[in-house]
């Protein structure tokens, strides 16, 4: 039980007996098991007439069950109090006869005895409020916020859903919580007061953030959808987006990759806009085209630099928008649909201080099992053996048999004095030699309050996770600071500023072969016959592939990134008549990304160079300024006018140097002296800037909360293009028709709260291809000039002064219900997107050094689809809940027109899907004196395929064409293996399902969220790497599958024999697998216990803990390359605080 005083005033006074814990206990027994009737019935005796007041409180505290609360520095109980009776026969009279010539007043309530000076009661008499609050079932409500209005006194309440504080009698309290309907209770004199919230009818009233303003959500008539943040873990992340996964209909989330704060891929509504989603963080754009920067030989991965830099636990509400007819406000960057975050602030309350702790551990998953030392060795000689067979044409590769003559002499590789070498043992596990437990550290603090004029929030928040591959770090602090200060009734200025720096240690990942073989993709392939280390203490080198450097030694590579980013707006805002409001905002985001490299002499590639160090720094600045009008216009009741102009130029600037330098004197400077490079540094630079001046309308209508119209214009201007088609116009409409609230549906007013049927039209625009209206030169090429070499410019590109806008057009219909009081609620569109006047590459006929040309192509992309929301309140009881939210999205990209330069292939149609898989469809292994059609001696072991179809010629072979420019079919086998053999698979553009299930029990609350992905396919590329049984020949390991390839001892092998690379014929779609998933992603247990005045939360997070899926690989959704950095699973523990 929390009690609160007037001011801070008071505060709870110890006494001899009763430390903090028993009194908040006695208090909390006495608020539920007596009443005000039986408070004065227990008789009290004292030692003396004369005692002072301290002694007084003292005795009567220690014979009875009653507390004390006053403020020390008003009562002085020191005070002597004389004519005392020795007797008495309850506590009120004592209280009366001893304080009756005294300052001193009290006040009884409940089992609390409140003492005041008279002189403070006549300045302001307060009574002692409690009670409790539920809702319409009589679940407590823990954490509502109960607050005395106009005031800045406040409390909230605890687990058992009370409070208490002290307050005028003639007081209002204001009881809110978040999805209700807030009251006010005036106190009148009452002492204990029961508050029963209404449910906000799955908070239609709930204003939800839109683009350049907000909305009611019942006012909305695009296709928008929020992210509940409640379903979001406390864990903390790298990224936001981490978290998304099915969270949102529309939005298709993939993970690039799993290692520390590896970037998620987010769309809207397929693929055919090509745009990624525009994020506005807090009214600030922010872009997506920069990245980290990464410097050296090897890739560092794919980390996130777009919302890395955002606390998720700062974050009060994520809203997308996903239609034209909302986005195209946003105009030419909303193309890809716009994402809105809006971060907390701070309220008018007194501070609360908010926390969160936690820890966690990682381990990575599915990873191959490789051959052992002895296996190793074994399947080696077999190889070696096979092919030294088909080399010399012997059967089942030829007619010669083992000992005819002629014949070289053969020789295992491995002889039994290396199989003793390594007999008991398993051998080096590289795998093991670079990996470890991950581990994760999140920790945070925010303080927010105010007052009715000023308002805050602060927070810091400090994020470190160790990667599950050594030497793999990701560092992160970030601060945040929002202010809003109001000077009168008319004006506000607000100030928000994101702080952000992240330390990030790397290792060599993604793509990368021989020399430059990444870590993982070695760490698979190293022999495990090799030991880390010789017996010189150097690291081991495979002698049969001595480009590959050791795994081990890998690590002692340096790479680091290190990005600094502020972003930070001011907003000035001027009630200038009734209902006309204006707003200035200014905003910048910087954002440096620095990046350190260097390769020692311990490795393979930094012994041939001796030392190699690289410097890269890449900056960008981006600058908003911003002017609003809105007014806003009530008419007899039913009519609601808002009508909003904005005006807004933004800036963007790019740039960027890097330097390498060879040839090191030591290993000791590492990247810190380039000058002491004996090789003459490389040096590189880049820059860019562009410009956007935009003015937006929008008129917002609705009549008698049943018929909705929003309706806006954006007027862009780029930089990108030439004068005359500088400016692009993009409309948005959309209307609404509240059905449930027509007469005629008087009758089902109990049952259906909601049912708007939603219509939009509306466009955006593209300039995203740089400055291609004029011609512009790129660095050449060194040339001699007289006696020295100097630098050159040439041509780049072609301009084109007739470039325009790339338009998209889209069409949504949508459907959003509300039953049984919001039990039952979600939302259905299905929308239809056109993006014609696409900018691409057009080629030229020409010989000189410009081939091609950017143009607006005669071609045009479709995406259409549906996807519904369905939010659900299973149950709803006092002590338990169960809340359900299920998503869904569907869509397929295709073409409806082509440009007049395409050029198809057979399998190619004018309205082809993106995503179609045409694959030579495998018919098993070549067996031994096995005949195929489109070959000659085909190699026993390796892949065959179904010759299904050929190309029709003419008489004079040429081929023959359809009205489009196809190539037509045969109708039967040719004899040839080519494309038109291929056959499609399907169209590889997956469906996602995500579930989320909450659960209360009391204290207990449980959160299980999960998502699918569905209709999908990859290629294991992993397995196709680590099956490929002739890499054995190279001295590169394999996994244990390779045991049964088709052999010429194993002519019943499943897999492709180690001669596959020589049957010409590829793989086809041998190794293409069914990769849907359903992935459970976290799961989230918590216990909440009552604190004095707020609560704390105990919790259990398992992230990843299941996975459903039919592909053989590391993982479906991050495996996107071979060797791939693998996922994880965490476990997580921790706690949250709120006082």
């Amino acid at each position: 039980m929390i009690i609160k005083t007037i001011k801070r005033k008071y505060k709870m006074k110890k006494s001899t007996r009763c430390n903090t814990f028993s009194l908040f206990f006695h208090l909390l027994a006495v608020t539920f098991l007596f009443i005000h009737t039986n408070i004065c019935a227990q008789p009290i005796q004292l030692p003396k007439s004369k005692i002072t007041l301290g002694e007084l409180i003292q005795q009567i505290e220690r014979q009875s069950d009653y507390l004390f609360v006053y403020n020390e520095t008003e009562i002085d109980i020191k005070m002597m109090l004389s004519s005392v009776p020795l007797k008495t026969g309850d506590v009120k009279s004592l209280l009366h006869s001893a304080l009756v010539n005294t300052p001193i007043h009290y006040l009884v309530e409940n089992k609390n005895i409140i003492l005041n000076t008279r002189k403070h009661l006549e300045e302001k008499q307060t009574i002692l409020v409690s009670g409790v609050v539920t809702d319409e079932t009589g679940e407590l409500l823990i954490g509502a916020s109960v607050s005395v209005k106009g005031s800045t006194q406040g409390v909230i309440t605890n687990a058992n859903g009370e409070f208490i504080l002290n307050t005028r009698p003639d007081a209002v309290l204001v009881v809110s919580y978040l999805g209700y309907i807030s009251q006010e209770i005036p106190v009148r004199n009452k002492t204990n007061i029961k508050v029963v919230l209404k449910e906000d009818q799955k908070t239609l009233e709930e204003v939800v953030v839109i683009g350049y303003g907000t909305l009611k959500r019942k006012e909305i008539t695009g296709s928008h959808t929020s992210v509940k943040m409640n379903t979001i873990p406390p864990i903390g992340g790298a990224t936001v987006t981490q978290f998304l996964g099915g969270k949102a209909a529309g939005l298709t989330t993939t993970l690039a990759s799993a290692q520390p704060g590896g970037r998620v891929n987010l769309q809207i509504r397929g693929g055919a806009s090509n745009r990624q989603p525009l994020i506005i963080v807090d009214g600030f754009p922010i872009t997506s085209s920069f990245s980290n920067v990464s410097t050296g030989e090897y890739s560092t991965g794919d980390t996130d630099a777009a919302l890395a830099s955002i606390n998720p636990n700062d974050i009060l509400s994520i809203d997308i928008l996903k239609d034209a007819s909302a986005t195209s406000i946003y105009g030419s960057k909303a193309a890809g649909g716009v994402i809105l975050i809006t971060t907390k602030r701070g309220t008018s309350i007194e501070p609360r201080v908010e926390g969160v702790a936690n820890i966690g551990w990682s381990h990575a998953y599915n990873t191959p099992d490789l051959l052992n030392a002895s296996d190793f060795m074994s399947e080696t000689n077999r190889a070696i053996k096979e092919r030294f067979m088909y080399d010399n044409q012997i059967a089942p590769y030829g007619n010669r048999q083992w000992g005819d003559a002629g014949l070289p002499e053969y020789r295992d590789r491995y002889l039994a004095d290396d199989f003793d070498t390594w007999k008991g043992r398993q051998g080096t596990d590289w795998f093991k030699e670079i990996s470890r437990v991950g581990m994760i550290q999140n920790y945070g603090a925010n303080i927010q309050g105010g007052s009715q004029s000023s308002k805050y929030y602060a927070s810091f928040g400090y994020f470190n996770q160790e990667g599950v591959i050594k030497n793999n770090n990701y560092k992160k602090f970030t601060a945040q600071i929002n202010i809003d200060q109001k000077f009168g009734n008319k004006a506000t200025l607000g100030i928000t500023l994101h702080a952000n720096r992240t330390n990030m240690d790397n290792v060599p990942l993604q793509d990368g072969f021989a020399e430059a073989s990444d870590l993982l993709r070695t760490a698979y392939q190293f022999p495990p016959n090799l030991e880390v280390k010789d017996n010189n203490g150097t690291y081991t080198i495979n002698q049969y592939a001595s480009f590959l450097s050791n795994p081990v030694s890998i690590l002692e590579m340096s790479n680091k990134t290190k990005n600094d980013r502020i972003i930070g707006n001011i907003y000035f805002s001027y009630n200038l008549l009734t209902g006309l409001d204006l707003k200035i905002r200014g905003g910048t985001d910087i954002y440096i990304s620095q990046g350190f490299s260097y390769i020692p002499t311990t490795t393979i590639v930094g012994e041939k160079t001796r030392g190699r160090a690289d410097k890269a720094v890449g900056e960008k600045n981006d600058y908003q300024f911003q002017f609003t009008a809105n007014y806003h216009k009530s008419f007899v009741d039913k009519h609601h006018l808002t009508a909003m102009f904005v005006t807004e130029y933004i800036q963007t600037n790019r740039q960027g140097t890097r330097a390498t330098g060879w040839n090191f004197p030591s290993d000791n400077f590492s990247w810190n002296y380039l000058g002491l490079a004996t090789d003459r540094p490389n040096i590189g630079s880049y820059g860019s800037k562009s410009e956007a001046l935009a003015y937006i309308g929008r008129v917002n209508y609705s009549y008698d909360e049943k018929y909705f119209l929003t309706a806006n214009l954006r007027v862009d201007g780029s930089s990108n293009f030439a004068k005359n088609h500088q400016w692009g116009y993009f409309p948005g409409v959309s209307l609404g028709w509240d059905i449930a609230k027509e007469k005629f549906m008087d009758d089902t007013r109990s049952v259906i709260n909601q049912m708007k049927l939603r219509i939009g039209y509306g466009q955006t625009g593209n300039d995203n291809i740089g400055t291609a209206f004029s011609n512009y030169y790129i660095p050449g090429d060194l040339i001699v000039w007289g006696e020295q070499i100097v630098s050159s410019i040439k041509l780049g590109g072609l301009g084109n002064p007739d470039l325009k806008w790339e338009t998209q057009t889209d069409f949504n219909l949508g459907l959003d219900f509300d039953l049984w009081q919001g039990r039952l609620s979600g939302t259905f569109d299905y929308y239809n997107r056109v993006v014609s006047d696409i900018l691409g590459w057009k080629p030229l006929l020409s010989t000189g050094e410009a081939t091609g040309i950017t143009a607006n192509l005669d071609q045009k992309k479709q995406t259409y689809g549906f996807e519904f929301t369905l939010n659900s309140q299973n149950i709803r009881s006092k002590n338990f809940s169960w809340e359900t939210n299920l998503t869904y999205t569907y869509y397929r990209d295709r073409w409806l027109k082509r440009d007049d330069s395409w050029r198809p292939d057979i399998y190619d149609s004018e309205k082809a899907y993106f995503g179609e898989l045409w694959y030579h469809q495998s018919d098993g292994l070549v067996q031994e004196g096995e005949t195929l059609p489109y070959t000659t001696g085909a190699i026993p072991g390796t892949i065959k395929f179904k010759d299904i179809d050929g190309y029709l010629k003419d008489e004079n072979g040429n081929l023959v064409l359809d009205d489009n420019g196809i190539p037509k079919r045969l109708g039967k086998p040719d004899g040839i293996l080519d494309n038109a053999d291929k056959v499609r698979i399907g169209v590889n553009t997956p469906f996602t399902l995500g579930l989320t299930n909450t659960f209360r029990y009391k204290s207990l609350d449980m959160n299980i969220s999960m998502y699918g992905v569905f209709n999908r396919w990859m290629t294991n590329a992993t397995y196709s790497l680590l099956t490929d049984v002739t890499n054995l020949e190279q001295g590169l390991n394999q996994m244990v599958d390779v045991k049964d390839r088709w052999n010429s001892d194993n002519r019943q092998g499943t897999l492709p024999s180690s001669l596959q690379r020589f049957s010409g014929y590829g793989i086809g779609d041998y190794y293409l697998q069914k990769a849907w998933f359903i992935r459970v992603s976290n799961i989230d247990f918590g216990y909440r216990l009552p604190l004095r005045k707020g609560s704390l939360r105990f919790f259990a997070s398992l992230q990843n803990p299941i996975l459903i899926t039919p592909y053989k690989g590391l993982d479906p959704e991050s495996d996107s390359r071979a060797a791939s950095y693998p996922n994880q699973r965490t476990y997580s523990v921790g706690f949250q605080f709120s006082y």
